[in-house]
């Protein structure tokens, strides 16, 4: 397939390779492949020599710069930094990386952050390789708050073009009822490295499931018909919405993960999730330096790693 992924302790990344270049003789997932290497080789020396928390856009850089395949692709990596109980996400182009809550009143898991698309046009996303003049320093940035229970899942397009955020999270409240339901337990951390692994089988499966159904108005349907009505595309082309009916089959990897650790503080909503860009000397806090820091969520965070390719 064009898609690639990588674990590294509390770090991940997932990769889309570029299916144009197949037209020109290129494995299109060539490129994305060596990149997630690379970029695991760089996490693992900053792992190596024990950084409080892994730089994501140094890794990358690195990895970028060593790779001198034909190809391109989109990146979206992950980390966790237990000590502040934060996970710190890098992406660029139009894979991307949500993170679910849930919510006491709803009594349901509910979005509370999505990695914005970057791209230059519709269906042109950011891109790192061959031609292209993106670099991973123009990668948006974000740095979140987690608490015990919070879902993360990380997808390449494949994801997001054909599942609706709606339907996303009624999955997630589909798989996660057992656990939102159930009380502290021995068990607990066995069960959601159990949920979390089923959960991305879900999700990659029903993407792949609806990409594949030819009578779908699925998001990039939908995205698609609102650019070329503003273009009008169609009409040049002697179009009717119609001819673009249908899911968009592609390559689908997901990485999910769910938080053991904190508690929400009482009161505080879901909504109140932060996101901020990264501070430049955000590992210069004081406050996160020596013996007697709490543990946080550092040791606890139960990360679960799955994905499905069709």
């Amino acid at each position: 397939g064009e898609d690639a992924w990588f674990r590294s302790g509390l770090q991940f990344g997932v990769f889309d390779g570029v299916g144009e270049w197949a037209e020109r003789g290129v494995d299109a997932g060539g490129y994305a492949r060596e990149l997630a290497r690379q970029t695991a080789r760089f996490v693992d020396r900053q792992r190596a020599v024990g950084v409080r928390r892994v730089d994501l856009q140094q890794a990358l850089y690195s990895a970028w710069s060593q790779v001198e395949l034909p190809g391109s692709c989109t990146a979206c990596l992950a980390s966790v930094c237990g000590r502040r109980g934060e996970l710190n996400i890098l992406n660029l182009g139009d894979s991307g990386a949500v993170v679910l809550q849930w919510d006491d009143a709803r009594g349901e898991y509910r979005s509370a952050f999505r990695t914005p698309v970057q791209q230059r046009a519709f269906n042109f996303p950011y891109q790192l390789g061959s031609n292209s003049s993106d670099t991973p320093l123009m990668a948006d940035e974000f740095v979140l708050k987690l608490w015990d229970g919070d879902v993360v899942v990380a997808a390449t397009d494949g994801l997001f073009d054909n599942v609706f955020m709606g339907e996303l999270t009624s999955i997630v409240n589909r798989v996660l009822a057992a656990d939102a339901a159930s009380p502290p337990d021995a068990r607990r951390e066995e069960r959601r490295r159990e949920l979390a692994a089923g959960l991305a089988r879900e999700l990659a499966a029903e993407a792949a499931r609806l990409g594949a159904d030819q009578e779908r108005m699925g998001p990039w349907t939908v995205l698609a018909l609102q650019e070329s009505r503003r273009v009008k595309s169609l009409e040049r082309a002697g179009l009717t919405p119609e001819d673009l009916r249908g899911g968009k089959l592609d390559d689908v990897t997901v990485v999910c993960a769910i938080v053991t650790g904190e508690e929400r503080p009482e009161g505080e909503a879901a909504a109140t999730l932060g996101a901020r860009p990264r501070e430049p000397d955000d590992d210069q806090d004081p406050s996160d330096r020596g013996p007697g820091r709490s543990r946080g969520v550092w040791g606890l965070f139960d990360y679960v790693l799955s994905r499905a390719l069709d």
